[in-house]
Parts: C-alpha cells; structure tokens; sequence
C-alpha cells in the first residue's frame, strides 16, 4: 500500500456476527450459553455469528436484556453491516 492513501480506502465494516462472537470470547461464554440465556436455539445463534441470518427485533431486545447492550443497538450494527455490502434494508 503506497504510505497517505490508507485514509481512500473505506473501512471494512464489521458484521454483527463478528461483534457477538467478540462479545461471547471477551465473556468466556459458548455459543450454547448465550442461546440458553437468550431462549433461542443454538442454530440462531450459529447463524448470526457465521452472518447466515441478520438481527431480527425480537433478537435485539434479547441482546438487549441478556448482554446490557443499548436497545437498537444490535439492530444499528446489522443495518450499517448491511449498507456496507450495498444491501437495502427492507421496510
């Protein structure tokens, strides 16, 4: 990379997925714990760490509670994951 034009290249924007299995390892908690906390099944955790599924409402507020993360939080991080990979949020 030529030095002065790191600024031109945009930042990578990091996925919720990638965020909630930051947040899990700086926890010492398993996928499995955080289901069992949230009362969802594993696979929707699996799925939104490996970025197969997005932050749903009903998931935010789960965080939300279980985690002590702002309200909407979650949601925000996967709408600008979203918008960085040039994909429009529905509604």
């Amino acid at each position: 990379m030529v030095a002065g034009l790191s600024c031109l290249t945009p930042e990578r924007v990091p996925s919720p997925g990638e965020l909630l299995r930051t947040e899990l390892e700086r926890r010492g908690w398993s996928q499995s714990k955080l289901a069992l906390l949230c009362g969802v099944s594993m696979t929707t955790v699996n799925r939104v760490i490996s970025n197969r599924r997005g932050i749903t409402p009903r998931l935010d507020a789960v965080l939300h509670r279980v985690l002590g993360s702002e309200p909407g939080y979650w949601l925000a991080c996967n709408q600008r994951y979203r918008r960085s990979l040039g994909v429009r949020s529905a509604g």
